[in-house]
């Protein structure tokens, strides 16, 4: 357990020697935790890598040749920081809450109290809505309305006289989010929690699926699923998240839900750019992961990572839009043309993220 400290914003934090979980505690401040088991005594038993610099993306590339290889290995790393006085482009925030029979008791009532925690975060020109369903799908308004006062106290209201009963209706509530006409100038977020699997409405997941495009385009709502507890459809939750640009979460029945549910809103306090894309400057590349990065946001980490034939300089940007105003972050350097030993872990990196990728396929799709 330790925590860096730097004299610019923390980037790229990474371990090639193990799995680390960090926390951004401020742009210059990161706590990394690991577990080392069966850590061997000498140097580089442990490795952990970073960079600092001020620049608003932090974005870098790291490259590997092997010896004997055709193909190289790229590892493109980036993470937007920003001061705490930054505003935040307005935005649209749906919160879709599961309410049925299985819900009843603390789960409630951490949603509920996660809920209200968010509902005091939104931005002055931020608009959202409440939804919750049951067998039955209620929301709060028709349409995303504006964080007033006076609407989010009337949301709180709603949100404490939620109760717990019926089915889970997850198709309908998946319509009800994506409805509706957008605002190209803002970013759709939907936080969408249930505990369970379809049990009314439509209950075969691929029919639920089809209110969803099969790829996540601007404009769409982006949608952030949490999955609580061992009777969800991981499946159907991965699907959502996958197919408009989001992301899942899955926590345990005996885990705070209310701590999840806050830390993933605060992760999407900011949004930066959406529809993101890689683009690589014509160099040719293969078996890239991930291959869609759908929103960007403020603290988010960016990590993507490939093989590449040929070599050369080439500029690597990152490139989105945020509203009708382009966003593109770039970097230029060197793709080594022959073998190269610098940064070897980053073909280590490479096969972990391929072998995650694969198995992810396997789950989402029945085939790699």
């Amino acid at each position: 357990d330790l925590t860096i400290a730097g004299q610019a914003p923390v980037r790229g934090v990474i371990s090639p020697s193990h799995e680390v979980d960090v926390t951004r505690l401020a742009p210059n401040r990161a706590r990394i935790r690991a577990t080392l088991k069966g850590l061997a005594d000498g140097p580089g038993a442990f490795e952990l890598l970073w960079a600092e610099d001020a620049d608003p993306v932090g974005l870098r590339v790291l490259t590997h040749r092997a010896e004997g290889e055709a193909e190289g290995y790229f590892l493109v790393l980036g993470h937007p920081t920003g001061g705490t006085d930054a505003v935040a482009p307005p935005k649209d925030v749906v919160f879709v809450l599961d309410t049925s029979g299985s819900m009843r008791g603390a789960k409630m009532e951490q949603a509920r109290d996660a809920i209200t925690w968010a509902l005091g975060r939104l931005g002055a020109k931020d608009r959202f809505n409440v939804i919750t369903f049951g067998t039955d799908v209620r929301r709060y308004a028709q349409a995303p309305v504006a964080a007033s006062p006076k609407a989010r106290a009337e949301a709180i209201d709603f949100v404490d006289n939620m109760l717990a009963m019926g089915r889970t209706n997850i198709a309908d509530a998946v319509s009800a989010a994506v409805a509706g006409e957008r605002d190209p100038d803002r970013l759709r977020v939907v936080l969408f929690l249930t505990d369970g699997s379809p049990t009314a409405g439509l209950v075969e997941p691929e029919k639920i699926l089809k209110a969803l495009p099969r790829s996540a385009k601007a404009g769409d709502a982006r949608i952030f699923a949490l999955g609580v507890g061992h009777d969800v459809n991981t499946w159907l939750l991965d699907q959502m998240a996958a197919r408009s640009g989001g992301r899942s979460v899955f926590v345990g029945p005996d885990e705070a839900i209310d701590a999840t549910i806050a830390s993933l809103y605060e992760s999407l306090q900011h949004p930066l750019a959406d529809a993101i894309a890689l683009d690589l400057g014509g160099l040719k590349v293969s078996k890239v992961h991930p291959t869609s990065l759908g929103a960007l946001f403020q603290g988010q980490e960016v990590l993507v990572s490939g093989r590449y034939a040929g070599g050369g300089r080439h500029t690597v940007s990152l490139k989105g839009r945020l509203g009708k105003a382009a966003r593109q972050w770039s970097t230029t350097l060197d793709f080594p043309h022959k073998s190269d030993p610098a940064d070897a872990f980053v073909a280590s990196l490479w096969a972990a993220r391929r072998i995650g990728a694969l198995l992810r396929e396997l789950r989402l799709e029945g085939h790699a």
